[in-house]
C-alpha cells in the first residue's frame, strides 16, 4: 500500500482533518472516546484498518469494544497482539463486518528493528505502543507515513484528545530517540509527516514536522 496513518490519542489528534486519503489506518490501543472527537469518524469511514494494543488494553479493552460494536461498524481488518510470539497471550476471535478479523503477533519480521535486551521480560521491545505501530506502518507502506496523536508525553501538551484523564506516561526522548534510529533513518525511502502539538527538532530530512494547535 502506498500511503498509511498511525493514531496515537495525544491532542494533535484533533487535527486528524488535515490528514490526506490514506490507505490504511492504525489505531493505537482503546479508541472509543476518540470516536467523538470531531472529524475521526469521517475520516475513518470505510478505511481499512489495523488496531493495534499495549498489553492491559489488548487485555481489558477488547471486550468493551466488541459490545460496543467497534470492529462490526468499522473496516477492521487486522488486530495486531502485542509484542512477539515468545511473550504472546493468545489471540482473539473477533467477529468484523465480513467474518472474523485477522488476529497474530507483531511480526518476527521487524526483530531486526526493535531494541534487544535478553534480560526484559519481552526481549523485542520498543518505548510504547505508539512507535511500535509507527514502525509497523513504516514496514507495509512504500510512499508515506502521517502519524498524529503523538505529543511525546511533553510537559504542556501531555493529554488525550478526549478529554480523558491520563497519568505521565513513557518518556518522551526516548520514544523521539527510538523513532529517529529505528525507523526515520531506517525506512529512508519513506516519506514521514509527524502532525503533533509537541516541539520537535533535528529529525532526519524525510521527516516533516506539522506542529498542529491543542
Amino acid at each position: 500500500m502506498e500511503t498509511v496513518a498511525i493514531c496515537c490519542r495525544g491532542k494533535s489528534l484533533k487535527s486528524i482533518d488535515k490528514l490526506p486519503h490514506v490507505d490504511t489506518f492504525i489505531l493505537v490501543n482503546e479508541f472509543t472516546d476518540e470516536l467523538n472527537i470531531p472529524g475521526v469518524k469521517q475520516a475513518l469511514n470505510d478505511t481499512p484498518i489495523t488496531h493495534m494494543f499495549n498489553w492491559w488494553n489488548y487485555t481489558h479493552i477488547i471486550p468493551g469494544m466488541i459490545s460496543n460494536n467497534f470492529y462490526t461498524e468499522y473496516n477492521v481488518t487486522s488486530i495486531i497482539s502485542p509484542y512477539t510470539k515468545e511473550v504472546g497471550r493468545g489471540l482473539y476471535s473477533v467477529q468484523g463486518r465480513s467474518g472474523l478479523i485477522p488476529c497474530s503477533y507483531y511480526p518476527d519480521e521487524l526483530k531486526p528493528y526493535m531494541w534487544y535486551n535478553d534480560n526484559s521480560t519481552y526481549k523485542w521491545d520498543f518505548p510504547s505502543c505508539g512507535n511500535g505501530a509507527i514502525l509497523y506502518g513504516a514496514a507495509l507502506a512504500r510512499k508515506e507515513v502521517h502519524i498524529i496523536g503523538l505529543d511525546f508525553f511533553q510537559q504542556g501538551v501531555h493529554g488525550y484528545a478526549s478529554g480523558a484523564e491520563t497519568t505521565p506516561g513513557h518518556d518522551g526522548n526516548i520514544m523521539k530517540k527510538f523513532l529517529i534510529e529505528q525507523v526515520f533513518e531506517v525506512f529512508v525511502d519513506i516519506n514521514f509527516y509527524l502532525y503533533t502539538c509537541a516541539d520537535v527538532k533535528d529529525v532526519p530530512s524525510n521527516v516533516k514536522v506539522i506542529t498542529v494547535e491543542q
